[in-house]
């Protein structure tokens, strides 16, 4: 199983555990707003259907 992480609002993947989390479930983690999430999913998304 894989875990992808949509860090939104005052979380990051930059200054938390959710990167290494993501990582260690062979996935990733993203940063987005709230303003930018669509399209953030629609990127990550795409991303998945390549896998």
């Amino acid at each position: 199983m894989r875990v992808y992480v949509v860090a939104v609002g005052e979380a990051s993947c930059q200054v938390s555990d959710l990167r290494r989390i993501a990582a260690e479930w062979d996935g990733e983690c993203w940063d987005s707003s709230f303003g930018e999430l669509e399209g953030t999913l629609a990127g990550l998304f795409g991303q998945l259907g390549g896998r």
